[in-house]
């Protein structure tokens, strides 16, 4: 490891070393006074300033474990991790005894993967502060992402009570409890939390809110209030080549989950259909390569695809302006192995929000938002950092070509009974609400032999929703759990059942878009925000309106309604499966016809010199020049 940090730290050749002191004949008081520049420096928001300023200190001084606590900060919020782990690493080794540099090394160690060796450093952060709150919430994250709920919930547990009113970890609680379907205090964490939120008290990753009864001003603030805590870097000041609007554009994809995930399953096809004679496009992955079949594809799809993750975002962000990206497209916003200090910089001229963060982002460098008139209406518009595009139909793209298996598959293999409604409910299940599994307990008591098919979830979550069913008088057999499975085989499994049973305030999205898919019907309320008003734009777009219901009471009773009314039910399945192909939430082609245009509004737009404003792409638009796209022949 020390020869690593050597090789980070020494000059490479021919590097100049003005103003950088000179080792030969250095001295602990030089470097000291390094040190202490470059704090005033960090202090000041002069990041690359202090960053030169702690490499001089440890040059002149290499057994100084402040110093390399101090240039591993400094490469830390710069984005470069592997740098970082490796400085903290170092001070550790020269025995300095904060509990911040352990912790340090373990946020490094996650982001690299090493989930194990985190921990420990994390419990050694606690044995040296054991109320170093930090550290046990990180502990809690690394057992939530292993599945590990209940020993989560024990590490929060100890944090709260520790330090009761620390914000992050009362949100983290109340999150984890959503998860754990653990209801016993719903209705005050909400409270709480929202409070927290309202008072700017905490900069938790915002799509937490979600879970939350949040109005779309809350979910305003929540975004804001995480891009403090992150401290991105100021725009680079990169210099664009002068506009032309009639060549061709270079679209810039950017994501974490260019893998086997959601969003990846949901936008594959887009890629490949691009017209290719008004449009480059580049795939930029932040995330790991899984080796994954949707992965190969992805990578196939794209004109060049650039895999990221190993390196310092403010590096990529250098990297794609060389690359003379026109429009940056950002996959994730604040979501796991998110680009943000990459798109602080501002590498492209226009950057967009789309697809995998259902919210504002709430910051001055993403120019665009791609929605549809459902999820997001224009009078919302105060509630969001972007300017809002329209797409005509809906903002989620779909892919065709998300195969089915097509084997015949039964109730039996499946658990579910042969005779009787089988409501399905595949949702996350921090997404699942006391109100909602309430009125799905008294369908189940108002329809016999029915049952509830939800998604495999740990032990404890399971077991507390089936003492939620039995508090509700009904029998716990009656929910019955789908194991993991790959996605040919999720997808034809729906055709067992007769109805999707969307929740609130967070609505199903690519899991309500495989059921559809499938062929199975859903039932939503649609909500305030983004998050919860993407049902009932899916829902249109595919042509069953009358499943979009506006309050609670109807909710219940259409579902009751279409249970009783086997026709009604059985209409809308075949009208469905008649429109499924047809319908423009599944016609890719249309799709990518529409954002395209978009996409050319926003470059002629900055072409004009104009700010970025609002756009609506009508459903009759299409390439400018009336010649049929590349997405047209597809």
């Amino acid at each position: 490891m020390w020869n690593k940090i050597k090789a980070l730290v020494r000059p490479s050749p021919g590097q100049s070393t003005e103003g950088q002191g000179n080792p030969a004949n250095a001295n602990p008081q030089e470097a000291l006074d390094q040190l202490r520049l470059g704090k005033r420096k960090e202090a000041a928001g002069a990041l690359d300033e202090a960053r030169r300023c702690f490499e001089n200190a440890v040059r002149l001084n290499p057994e100084s474990a402040d110093a390399f606590f101090c240039l591993g900060t400094a490469y830390w919020r710069l984005g470069r991790v592997v740098e970082a782990g490796a400085m903290f690493s170092r001070s550790v080794e020269l025995g300095l005894s904060d509990p911040a540099a352990h912790h340090n090394l373990g946020n490094a160690l996650i982001l690299l993967g090493k989930w194990d060796d985190a921990e420990a450093s994390f419990r050694q952060a606690l044995s040296i502060k054991p109320n170093f709150t930090p550290s046990r919430l990180r502990i809690a994250h690394i057992y939530q992402r292993q599945r590990r709920l209940e020993q989560a919930a024990a590490e929060l547990g100890k944090a709260r009570e520790i330090d009761p009113k620390n914000p992050d970890a009362v949100v983290a609680l109340a999150a984890l409890h959503r998860s754990l379907c653990d209801w016993q205090n719903f209705a005050a964490e909400e409270a709480e939390v929202l409070a927290i939120v309202r008072k700017r008290q905490a900069g938790f990753p915002p799509h937490l809110l979600m879970r939350f009864a949040a109005t779309p001003r809350d979910q305003l603030v929540g975004a804001r209030n995480r891009a403090v805590r992150l401290n991105l870097p100021r725009p680079a000041q990169y210099r664009f080549a002068p506009p032309l609007e009639n060549r061709k554009i270079r679209l810039g994809y950017l994501s974490g989950d260019f893998r086997r995930h959601a969003t990846a399953h949901l936008v594959a096809e887009l890629f490949e259909l691009h017209d290719r004679s008004s449009f480059d496009v580049i795939g930029y992955s932040l995330g790991p390569d899984d080796g994954s079949p949707i992965r190969r594809r992805l990578v196939k799809a794209f004109d060049q695809f650039v895999d990221l993750s190993a390196m310092a975002q403010d590096a990529a962000a250098d990297l794609i302006h060389r690359d003379q990206v026109d429009i940056l497209i950002d996959l994730n916003g604040f979501t796991e192995n998110n680009g943000m200090r990459t798109l602080a910089r501002r590498p492209a001229p226009i950057q967009v929000n789309y697809l995998g963060y259902p919210g504002t982002v709430g910051v001055d460098f993403i120019d665009y938002i791609i929605a549809d008139p459902v999820v997001l209406p224009f009078d919302q518009r105060r509630f969001f950092s972007e300017k809002i595009v329209h797409l005509p139909d809906s903002y989620q793209v779909n892919d065709r070509k998300r195969p089915i298996a097509a084997k015949m598959q039964t109730r039996a293999q499946h658990g579910l009974p042969s005779q009787g409604l089988v409501f399905c409910a595949f949702h996350q299940p921090e997404k699942i609400t006391p109100m909602f599994f309430g009125i799905w307990m008294r369908l189940l008591k108002d329809v016999d032999l029915s049952v509830l098919w939800l998604l495999d979830s740990p032990e404890a979550t399971k077991s507390n929703l089936r003492r939620e069913a039995t508090n509700h008088g009904v029998d716990p057999q009656r929910l019955v759990f789908a194991p993991r499975m790959e996605l040919p085989e999720h997808l034809a499994r729906h055709r067992l059942a007769d109805l999707y049973l969307d929740t609130h305030p967070c609505n199903a999205h690519t899991s309500l878009s495989d059921a559809l898919w499938a062929g199975l019907p859903g039932l939503t309320l649609i909500g305030t925000t983004f998050a919860g008003r993407v049902a009932a734009s899916l829902l249109r777009a595919v042509g069953l309106p009358e499943l979009v219901t506006e309050t609670v009471s109807a909710y219940e009773d259409l579902a009751l309604d279409l249970a009783r009314q086997s026709a009604r039910l059985v209409d809308a399945k075949k009208r469905l499966a008649y429109h499924r192909t047809t319908a423009p939430l599944f016609d890719t082609p249309r799709y990518t016809r529409h954002l395209e245009v978009a996409y050319r509004r926003m470059w002629q737009t900055f072409c004009r010199g104009r700010r970025p404003e609002e756009i609506a792409v009508t459903a009759s638009a299409g390439p400018p020049t009336g010649a049929p796209s590349q997405a047209d022949k597809g």
